[in-house]
């Protein structure tokens, strides 16, 4: 309970009218309790965040003082990290505009300033980059030439490209360390189906790419409306698998926060976003969990269009589990399944895929997304990846254990607000 409640002391922080007076739970907390919240802090992605958040409100030094050093280490650190992923960055760049391959990157370096207030604020651990179907081949001959080695599709259809994994990733390595395992993916769409659930998205963002500048170099990246569609969708494509970073709904809020009055970019939005009726539920869903946690303002152009028009079984459910959800571990926690079944369109489909979600036979294959065969892995990778196994079951034989009180929490939440409603 306390842990819950130290992260929620951050979100209450990180709001857009911040409260600071809840940091005060941070004072003498256990080494072990400690550790735990960092752990948490660094996987959320909110820990650099905050420590603008706190610089930007004169308060950083009302905190405790671990907190304090942990904040400024990470944010030296990543500042390292983030010109050497500025230098990747700048020779995938180059390396696609010298053979005019036309692409627009999306997330990472370009959502400054409109998501993130500076690069060195945001951790990041790949470089994803939009083209069309018919570049594929030139694109990928491109990356193979500037020192990118493996190479494989993903499950949603991307093409992953990364340079030599040398050592096993861990929970308690710095994430913010410079030598990163580079990574580059390729996308030929805005949205990959994931868990049987189909958008119709709009297809034509390579036709409305802007040219910026960003950090002394000329990048092309999606246009503003195309960047928030691709921003909303890419947390619900997360949220389809349990887990979602919490940054990535604070950017979002960040997003609306600083233009709630542009209602000619809303309307783009709006418009662009095609009539369909899951892409709709799902922009209003992700909107409705950014407000709830942030109080992020919602422009009334997307309140009329996605919000107002929710399932009364999306709204039930962002108040009684959006928090708690959004709060989990990096594990995940599978209380999304409760409403993911709401942009299944078939239920057969849905009944199969559910028996798979509660009881895997194959769970991930990897700590990593690429790398050799486990068959000739070195013996300290063997062992990293089965004690990742071990915690993956572990997380699954406690949510099996824990399910049937959430069921039992959610019919009465529903029933309730069906009691409500025939009370009206």
């Amino acid at each position: 309970m306390r842990k819950h409640r130290l992260k929620l002391a951050v979100v209450s922080a990180m709001r857009a009218n911040p409260d600071f007076s809840k940091l005060q739970l941070l004072n003498a907390p256990s080494e072990r309790e400690a550790r735990a919240f960092l752990r948490w802090l660094d996987q959320s992605g909110l820990t650099l965040y905050l420590f603008w958040q706190l610089r930007k409100n004169g308060v950083f030094e009302t905190i405790p003082m671990w907190l304090r050093s942990h904040l400024r280490n990470a944010f030296a650190s990543n500042c390292r990290r983030t010109k050497a992923m500025l230098s990747d960055f700048a020779r995938v760049n180059e390396a696609l505009r010298r053979r005019g391959i036309h692409h627009a990157f999306l997330k990472g370096f370009t959502l400054t300033p409109d998501f993130c207030p500076a690069p060195e604020l945001r951790h990041q651990s790949d470089i994803d980059v939009l083209i069309s179907p018919e570049a594929v081949e030139q694109t990928r001959s491109a990356i193979l030439d500037i020192g990118y080695s493996l190479e494989r599709k993903l499950q949603g259809g991307e093409i992953y490209f990364s340079t030599k994994l040398t050592r096993m990733p861990s929970a308690d390595d710095n994430v913010y360390r410079v030598d990163y395992q580079k990574e580059i993916e390729l996308h030929t769409s805005i949205w990959e189906e994931v868990a049987h659930v189909s958008l119709r998205f709009p297809g034509d963002c390579l036709d409305r790419t802007r040219e910026r500048h960003l950090t002394g170099m000329t990048v092309a990246s999606l246009s503003l409306d195309d960047a928030i569609i691709v921003q909303i969708l890419h947390a619900f494509r997360h949220f389809l698998s349990s887990w979602v970073r919490l940054s990535w709904l604070w950017e979002i809020h960040y997003f609306l926060s600083h233009h709630a009055e542009d209602t000619l970019l809303w309307i783009a939005v709006r418009d662009g976003s095609r009539d369909d009726p899951s892409l709709r539920s799902a922009f209003g869903f992700i909107l409705r969990l950014t407000n709830r946690l942030f109080a992020s303002p919602i422009p009334q152009v997307l309140q009329e269009w996605c919000v107002d028009s929710l399932p009364n079984s999306i709204n039930c459910w962002v108040v009684e589990f959006g928090i708690r959800w959004a709060l989990s571990e990096i594990a995940g926690s599978k209380l999304s399944l409760f409403i993911h079944k709401e942009f299944v369109r078939d239920t057969g489909t849905w009944r199969s895929y559910l028996w798979r979600r509660l009881v895997p036979l194959a769970g991930k294959a990897s700590l990593v997304k690429a790398g050799s065969s486990h068959a000739k892995m070195p013996i300290r990778f063997k062992i990293s990846h089965r004690i990742f196994q071990a915690t993956r079951f572990a997380f699954h034989a406690k949510s099996f254990v824990s399910l049937p009180y959430e069921l039992w929490r959610w019919k009465r939440a529903l029933h309730g607000l069906k009691t409500a409603a025939i009370a009206d």
